[in-house]
């Protein structure tokens, strides 16, 4: 009976350190508020676009940047597109940023449209 209490104790012990390293795998990597371009390509998968986040600096553990965005089920609403990113950011703010439109626009010009129509196309 008396190994129950100590057990609890235990249990909350390691949930608390367990808790405490996740959220600092999802805090910023460093207070550097310098904001750098990075580019999610059309096709890009999570996977890809986790590690690509990593090797850039912008987060510090891929998989659980993964794990966090499947668990809030934003995995599949990132975007394609340029995104001024920084590594003062954390985990959250960044997929909400990358779920957001990009700061680059897309514009297909048809070969043969004249000056007029591709005009009318960028406005």
């Amino acid at each position: 009976m008396k190994r129950l209490p100590i057990f609890l104790i235990l249990l909350l012990l390691l949930s608390l350190g367990v808790r405490g390293w996740w959220d600092n795998q999802l805090a910023p990597l460093e207070n550097n508020k310098t904001r750098k371009s990075f580019i999610i390509a059309k096709g890009d998968n999570l996977s890809t676009i986790a590690e690509n986040l990593k090797k850039e600096g912008f987060i510090k553990n891929s998989f659980i940047f993964k794990v966090y965005l499947r668990q809030s089920n934003d995995g599949d609403k990132l975007q394609a597109g340029t995104f001024e990113l920084s590594s003062s950011m954390n985990a959250k703010e960044i997929a909400h940023i990358l779920q957001g439109g990009p700061s680059d626009i897309w514009v297909t010009l048809l070969e043969g449209w004249r000056i007029e129509e591709m005009a009318e196309e960028l406005s």
